[in-house]
């Protein structure tokens, strides 16, 4: 049985938290996006409340990208176990964040305004010893589309340092090559890490547009691949040269549709942005992307790849249709579901805490899944026969499973945030309990609890002295499962 979790920390906002990121050298801090909405006709956005219409009204403003300039606020908040150490505001919402595998001092964030923000995370050296924090300094506001046009998500290439993919509010499945902005443009002394050239450039090419949002994109490990999804229920692949072949050459006759003109940054001592260039994708796809629609029965949200190399990919996805599969979406054999379970709430975001397995034919992942009006939970995927779903031998379904092993419904609206929070101690420690970090947008509550560890100690619910479940608690499930049919978009 699951294992029920409360809190054992908690803080409120001040405006809605809607995604969070661990900081790579520190994941003991940790930072919160925020955004609060501008009040429209029909949608009342009230703090207080959840009826079901409302939030799916205000889910779909978030994902339209509309002809009017939105007005939206937000804020980057450096968190830890004692509360908020720094917090900085913008004219705009942030939807994402990214550390760069290349710099973990490097982060990016996804505004609503079509921008994203570079910022560089670095450690405080005026702390106290043994009381060591971190600083978040804004660099330059790169402005890539029209400032009604959302970015949903962005992550940065595994292996070519200036390219990010991102995905958009009109459904562009993009790459963006940025340049002018590495080490040897920025005078790492001065606290506003300074450039010292006037310019940078950013190209973009479009790699595939859905009909609807892009909700969400991924890499492959080894960078051959790009996964994507979107709310007309499509899951896409998108082949990709390696990364000494990735080249964007900027001579496209049609320019992105959706790119902003030439634009000066709001903070002037940064210089100039020269115009977004539009580049051909035919020099970074090794193949034309392909999608599949039948797997999903609504919005795909969240792609976590369990294996990425070959033809025969092997996908843990997450859907608004409250489902978490796993998914082979190679044709040969013909796209199949090879395990799925369904949690209740909307899969937003899926992230891998650990995995096992080498040299046998087992497997096995742990996820931690913000599943929206579901709370946050803990996932375990389990495979028994990894060649045979590898290679689709036999019925070539692995003999996948997966398993709920903890889950945390303080939450009282959508859980869109969670983050698994690791100590240095914590990562000798095989068996230890882990904390996690989860938030929810409507009752701006960032909740810290753990799980794992030995059973029935005092943050874990639902068990009695002798481990036995109590009476009511069949009855008292149903009646949480029917009040989220209800609440869930």
């Amino acid at each position: 049985m699951a294992q029920r979790v409360k809190s054992v920390s908690s803080y409120f906002t001040s405006s809605q938290p809607s995604c969070i990121a661990a900081v790579p050298t520190d994941s003991e801090h940790l930072i919160i996006g925020t955004y609060s909405l501008e009040k429209i006709p029909g949608c009342d956005f009230s703090d207080d409340d959840s009826d079901d219409e409302n939030e799916q009204a205000c889910r779909q403003e978030e994902g339209d990208a509309g002809e009017r300039r939105q007005n939206r606020f937000g804020e980057l908040l450096m968190w830890r176990s004692d509360g908020v150490h720094q917090l900085m505001y913008f004219n705009c919402g942030i939807l994402d964040i990214a550390f760069s595998p290349h710099d973990p001092d490097r982060m990016y964030a996804a505004t609503s305004t079509g921008s994203i923000l570079y910022l560089r995370v670095r450690r405080n050296k005026r702390s106290m010893i043994g009381m060591e924090d971190f600083d978040i300094f804004m660099v330059v506001e790169i402005q890539v589309f029209k400032t009604n046009i959302l970015i949903l998500d962005l992550e940065f290439h595994p292996i070519h340092k200036n390219i990010i993919g991102i995905t958009t509010s009109t459904g562009s499945v993009s790459f963006l090559n940025i340049q002018g902005l590495d080490d040897r443009t920025i005078d790492s002394t001065i606290p506003m890490y300074r450039p010292t050239t006037p310019s940078f450039t950013i190209t973009i090419a479009e790699l595939y547009r859905t009909t609807l949002e892009a909700w969400t994109l991924t890499f492959a490990p080894n960078g051959s691949a790009l996964y994507f999804g979107s709310d007309d229920s499509t899951l896409g692949t998108a082949p990709l040269q390696p990364a000494s072949r990735l080249f964007f050459n900027p001579v496209s006759p049609d320019p992105h549709p959706d790119i902003v003109g030439p634009h000066r940054l709001s903070q002037r001592r940064f210089g100039k942005q020269n115009p977004v260039l539009t580049a051909q994708t035919t020099s970074l796809l090794s193949a034309p992307a392909s999608v599949i629609s039948r797997t999903h029965t609504a919005g795909v949200t969240s792609i976590l790849p369990l294996h990425a190399q070959g033809p025969n990919s092997i996908l843990l996805t997450g859907s608004y249709d409250d489902r978490i599969r796993v998914v082979r979406p190679s044709r040969k054999p013909v796209a199949r579901t090879l395990a799925e379970q369904d949690l209740g709430g909307g899969v937003w975001r899926l992230k891998l805490i650990e995995q096992e397995g080498g040299g046998g034919d087992e497997r096995r992942w742990l996820v931690l899944v913000a599943c929206m009006f579901a709370g946050a939970k803990v996932v375990e995927v389990r495979c028994q026969r990894w060649r045979e779903a590898v290679e689709g031998q036999g019925e070539g379904d692995g003999g996948f499973e997966i398993t709920v092993v903890a889950e945390f419904t303080e939450h009282e609206s959508m859980c869109y945030g969670a983050e698994v929070v690791k100590s240095e101690q914590e990562k000798k420690v095989e068996g230890r309990r882990r904390e996690v970090v989860s938030t929810s947008f409507y009752d701006k509550l960032v909740a810290a609890w753990e799980f794992g560890g030995k059973e029935g100690s005092s943050d874990v619910e639902g068990q009695s002295e002798g481990g036995r479940e109590s009476d009511n608690e069949d009855e008292e499930d149903q009646d949480e499962d029917d009040e989220e049919d209800v609440d869930k978009p």
